[in-house]
């Protein structure tokens, strides 16, 4: 099964005026690990980025700091990318995650001392086929 890696860079909170919520954005790019660390990772690197909104209610009963927040919002957006390369879907450049009563539970599901720092964070993911940018 092919294998990719994800680099995370600099997590933005980019939460609109006027939203009920917050919402970040997760920029990562992916290669596959056949040119990770090789001369040709930088032409075979494709840039992307995945947006996590939480709503007003989700955010209260969480009840998480801002670093805490993001953290859990990050474990999130792994899920998802994870999810999406296991099915081996065409990936979009810009992929939307909203978090609410609806797709997750009361409280934060996650073990914030397990999450690392979305900056510089690199994950592998396998996929069960090739995936494509779209």
């Amino acid at each position: 099964m092919p294998i990719f890696i994800a680099m995370f860079d600099r997590p933005e909170e980019v939460t609109p005026s006027g939203i009920n919520g917050r919402v970040f954005r997760f920029p990562f790019a992916v290669v596959s690990a056949h040119y990770f660390e090789t001369p040709l990772q930088t032409v075979q690197t494709r840039v992307a980025r995945i947006t996590v909104e939480i709503s007003a209610t989700q955010l209260a009963q969480w009840k998480l700091s801002d670093a805490d927040l993001r953290k859990a919002l990050f474990q999130v957006a792994k899920e998802h990318l994870q999810a999406q390369f296991k099915r081996g879907m065409q990936m979009a450049h810009e992929i939307t995650v909203k978090v609410n009563s609806y797709s997750h539970p009361k409280s934060c599901p996650f073990d914030l001392n397990l999450i690392e720092e979305p900056n510089g964070t690199v994950i592998q993911f396998e996929a069960t086929q090739p995936i494509g940018f779209v």
